[in-house]
């Protein structure tokens, strides 16, 4: 299980790198961009939750805030500009992301994919999961089953 998520966060990160980093020039060859410091700063922060919450490690403000070379209080106006969201929300919105790969893509019950993704409980999933999806994680499961 945990080396199922080990590879999502793995492959999650390629496909982020490959997104921003480079394109298909015109006669096929890939090239380079100059990344923005605004697309850096993304993919900083991108980096360091998909390894934090893979990692089960302590995913605080402040352990972002020293990965970026910012104050708590820096990181939190960049994330409201890059992002337009508070760091928790963030954090919750990521890990219901990779609840959503787990469920689509393993058949460990719920209660195991909450722990997978850093929550305490299954209730806590639960309820994140209904607030961002609109739905249970059970509900997903089934949902995300039939589209297939």
């Amino acid at each position: 299980e945990r080396k199922t998520l080990l590879t999502l966060i793995f492959l999650k990160i390629l496909e982020r790198l490959s997104k921003i980093y480079s394109f298909q020039g015109q006669a096929g060859e890939t090239v380079k961009q100059d990344l923005s410091e605004s697309a850096k700063r993304r993919y900083k922060v991108e980096l360091f939750l998909d390894s934090a919450l893979g990692s089960n490690e302590s995913v605080r403000l402040e352990n972002l805030a020293d990965y970026l070379a910012l104050s708590p209080k820096q990181t939190t106006r960049v994330l409201k500009k890059e992002y337009g969201k508070t760091f928790s929300m963030l954090v919750s919105e990521f890990r219901i992301q990779n609840a959503k790969d787990l469920l689509k893509n393993d058949t460990a019950s719920v209660e195991k994919v909450a722990e997978m993704v850093g929550f305490e409980t299954s209730s806590g999933v639960i309820h994140t999961f209904r607030r961002l999806v609109g739905m249970t994680p059970r509900e997903y499961r089934k949902f995300s089953q039939k589209q297939n």
